[in-house]
């Protein structure tokens, strides 16, 4: 019984010894720099990178889910306003002051929350998953109208806009019949399709989806529209008369590739030259940094290599930053999530990776972020438990440069 009872502590504390061990590696591997009393929600922590030139700074905000960082379209810089949403209770939740306080601006039980848009008269635009509806809110967030364009929602930030009047949206779905642009001429109460393509539920499909559509900060009445996956698919329209009709404007010949492939993004942002992205999927084994003239066709070349798969980039200060996923793609294993800085020449230097050893698969902030950052604070969804601890939420970056 001695030797038993021995034999049972021992084996006790080996498994205690191994899992200190394993706990020890993880959060090394993680590159987190854990606050003393174990709690992140509401704390900042700090990210050590793959660059000494920049610091990225987090905090998890756990209860509430990312819904819109608002952007003022007339002054191309992300407001201090941030929209989410509470998944237990479904109240929408509106902070003023970057996120560091939030107060409950709607209530209503059982509804789920996936997209919002602020217009330029500060009505809302919220859709709303179960009824597949959006719901247009005035600016003190009291219900203007209940309305059913279809069964499709936007993508994600990148993937509704405002511009000369016009609202317009692109559908996201998958495996459907077709796909729709919608646009409204009357601050969202009113809609109408000015754009169609074939989903790969048609016996004859065009494209899987819309990606993107935005307009041109820089050209009046221009839209820019862009859909994927496969590389027949990966196309850009453009409108010159604030989306009533579209022309193709796909490179036949980019730059630095043959893949039209090249025009698969989820984020784009415009300078008055060119037209920037980070590919949603790799070209010679790695997502490219993309920059392209507006000419028609657009004139694509490739400025540098991104590692992993792109699904936000932010605007800041300091240059376009990169948030990237964690998936399997092209047969070769489960790749990092990464993210990235771009600098005044257009090189591209990772400023912090994340080898998940737990070989999760995960989209991470599936392109719903921030367009720009306020005072180099920008914020993202994220997925929960799978790269940072906790439920799904958002995130609150804060970039410096050391």
């Amino acid at each position: 019984m001695r030797i038993y009872n021995r034999f049972k502590v021992s084996c006790h504390k080996t498994l205690m010894a191994m899992f200190l061990i394993i706990l020890f590696l993880f959060i090394q591997c993680i590159n987190i720099i854990v606050p003393e009393d174990g709690i992140f929600e509401g704390q900042y922590f700090s990210l050590t990178g793959s660059s000494a030139d920049y610091q990225l700074e987090v905090r998890l905000i756990e209860n509430i889910q990312f819904l819109e960082h608002v952007y003022d379209w007339d002054t191309q810089q992300a407001t201090k306003i941030l929209i989410g949403y509470e998944i237990s209770t479904g109240a929408i939740n509106q902070s003023s002051d970057l996120g560091h306080s939030f107060e409950i601006v709607f209530e209503q039980d059982h509804m789920f929350w996936d997209k919002c848009f602020t217009t330029r008269a500060n009505r809302h635009l919220l859709w709303e998953s179960n009824d597949s509806l959006v719901w247009l809110f005035d600016k003190n967030w009291n219900i203007i109208k209940q309305i059913k364009n279809g069964d499709l929602p936007w993508h994600g930030s990148w993937s509704i806009g405002e511009n000369d009047g016009a609202i317009i949206y692109a559908e996201y779905g998958n495996n459907v019949e077709r796909l729709n642009v919608w646009r409204s001429l009357d601050g969202g109460e009113n809609w109408d399709i000015v754009f169609w393509q074939f989903g790969k539920g048609s016996s004859q499909p065009q494209i899987q989806h819309f990606h993107t559509i935005q307009p041109d900060p820089y050209v009046s009445n221009t839209w820019y529209l862009s859909s994927g996956d496969d590389p027949t698919h990966c196309m850009v329209w453009k409108s010159s008369d604030n989306g009533t009709s579209w022309s193709d404007v796909t490179d036949p010949s980019p730059i630095g590739t043959s893949s039209q492939d090249v025009h698969r993004f989820t984020a784009v942002n415009f300078d008055e030259n060119y037209l920037y992205w980070g590919t949603d999927n790799e070209l010679d084994g790695k997502a490219q940094f993309v920059r392209a003239r507006r000419t028609e066709p657009l004139e694509i070349e490739i400025v540098d290599s991104l590692d992993n798969l792109i699904r936000a980039m932010i605007q800041t200060s300091f240059g376009y930053l990169f948030i990237s996923e964690m998936k399997i793609h092209n047969n070769i294993g489960l790749r990092d999530f990464t993210i990235h800085m771009s600098n005044d020449s257009g090189e591209c230097n990772e400023i912090y990776r994340f080898s998940n050893p737990g070989g999760i698969v995960t989209g991470f902030c599936y392109s719903k972020a921030s367009k720009a950052a306020n005072n180099n604070i920008f914020f993202s969804y994220h997925s929960g438990r799978l790269i940072f601890p906790g439920r799904p939420g958002i995130i609150q970056w804060q970039l410096s440069k050391n």
